[in-house]
């Protein structure tokens, strides 16, 4: 699962989606399947917007609807790793805003959650088998690079961040203020996230 996004690419395109993990010869997806031995999905959503909105509703239906398709036609898709065909378990493994999403899903998931199914079937998802969450760079408690970007750093990292990005919809909500923060919205996840 990718992080944030400056475009929709990888989102409308499988490959955008699978050349996020390739970095010249080295390709995450192939050390992390041990050379694809493992089956695997490759999520792409719309990383231009905040953890909380479209992309997590869409990963929760999407990461069901592509499991089930996974079984039928054994494709060799994503990240989400199922250890054997009859249920199985998965291994989400993410990149920086991937953190706070899979914490907004596995933290709402409970009827008794405050953000219960609020833009996805979160309890579905949780039942789908996640057993393990592992995060590259997960901005789980913001980034330093978009308190920057925002405006909320030093007079001189603020202006430097100037020059590399601008404080749109997902930058804003990677922030480490507390009103963006997923622990405000969500419960504490029932299972741990490796970071």
């Amino acid at each position: 699962m990718h992080g944030k996004q400056t475009n929709t690419n990888t989102f409308t395109s499988y490959a955008a989606a699978r050349n996020y993990w390739i970095n010249g010869s080295h390709d995450a997806v192939k050390t992390a399947t041990k050379n694809f031995a493992a089956s695997y999905y490759v999520v792409g959503y719309n990383g231009t917007q905040p953890w909380w909105g479209q992309p997590v509703g869409r990963r929760g239906r999407e990461r069901d609807r592509r499991r089930h398709e996974r079984r039928r036609r054994r494709r060799r898709a994503c990240v989400l790793r199922a250890r054997t065909r009859n249920g199985g378990t998965f291994w989400v493994i993410g990149h920086s805003m991937a953190g706070p999403i899979m914490d907004y899903i596995l933290g709402n998931n409970d009827p008794s959650d405050p953000n219960f199914n609020a833009v996805g079937p979160f309890d579905q998802s949780s039942r789908s088998g996640v057993s393990l969450v592992i995060t590259l760079g997960g901005a789980h408690r913001g980034s330093q690079g978009a308190d920057a970007v925002c405006g909320n750093n030093n007079f001189f990292c603020n202006f430097i961040a100037l020059f590399i990005q601008s404080c749109d919809t997902a930058t804003y909500w990677l922030r480490s203020a507390d009103d963006v923060q997923v622990r405000t919205y969500a419960e504490r996840a029932a299972r741990a996230t490796s970071t």
